[in-house]
């Protein structure tokens, strides 16, 4: 895995993932406040759900792999997205790309 994913680097289970280096468009929420515009990144690193100990909302299911998102503007700091989420931020993505074309 490249050196973008140095939080999981030189572990046994960093291997290549089929999502790694894809391009994704992300909203990004404020605490209390409106969706921002989505951001434009990439996949830099994931965390298989063995390792994550990830539970969204508390449930009681086994844990959920996350994917680090590195955004296109220095500025926004990345962002880790579980299945659900990384799969709408891909689609948004080819969705944005479209609305682009002539």
């Amino acid at each position: 895995v490249e050196k973008e994913a140095e939080w999981h680097a030189h572990q046994d289970w960093a291997v290549p993932n089929e999502y790694l280096y894809k391009a994704v468009r992300h909203n990004l929420s404020a605490t209390n406040g409106p969706r921002s515009k989505g951001r434009n990144g990439t996949v830099s690193g994931w965390l298989p759900a063995l390792e994550s100990d990830y539970y969204p909302d508390g449930d009681e299911r086994p844990p959920q792999a996350l994917w680090r998102i590195k955004f296109d503007d220095p500025n926004t700091a990345p962002a880790d997205l579980d299945l659900q989420e990384l799969e709408a931020a891909l689609a948004a993505r080819a969705e944005y790309e479209e609305a682009l074309l002539p």
